[in-house]
Parts: structure tokens; sequence; C-alpha cells
């Protein structure tokens, strides 16, 4: 089997206002996943954690790595707090 990553959250090129912001997806076989170099975890496929944004556009990179595999996915998110 091929190891697969997707993000599903937060979608690529998006606009958000509210920091931090939850990255979430699924890989399809046993994966140490790492989102910009921090390892988390995965239970049944699905990883998920919450992921403080800067001000401005700004990259995440998600990484799964099985074996000799490795998959990365880069979602751009754009952090515009809403004035309040």
């Amino acid at each position: 089997m091929i190891l697969i990553l997707t993000v599903d959250t937060p979608q690529d090129k998006t606009t958000v206002s509210a920091s931090p912001v939850t990255v979430s997806g699924t890989v399809t076989k046993t994966a140490e996943v790492k989102i910009n170099g921090v390892v988390v975890p995965v239970k049944g496929g699905k990883f998920s954690t919450d992921f403080k944004l800067t001000e401005a556009a700004m990259s995440i990179n998600v990484v799964a790595t099985s074996g000799k595999e490795t998959v990365t996915k880069t979602v751009t998110v754009t952090y515009n707090p809403s004035k309040q």
C-alpha cells in the first residue's frame, strides 16, 4: 500500500480570523505525522492538532513518514485577526 496523506482542514489558500487553527487529516497506513516539525498523535489513521498562527500568510507543512516513504503537503493560510 502506498502512503497517502490528506489534509482536511484548513483548506489551502484560506483566510482565517482566529488562532489557533485546527489542522486535521488522514494517512492511509501507520505513519509518523509532523506539522512544521512537531510530531502530532495519529489514531486510527487520523490526526488533528491546534496550530498557532502569526499574522499574514503562513505555510503549514504536514509530513507523513512510514518506513522509507515520506509524503509532504503544504497548506498556505492567511491569518487576519478580526478587529473588535
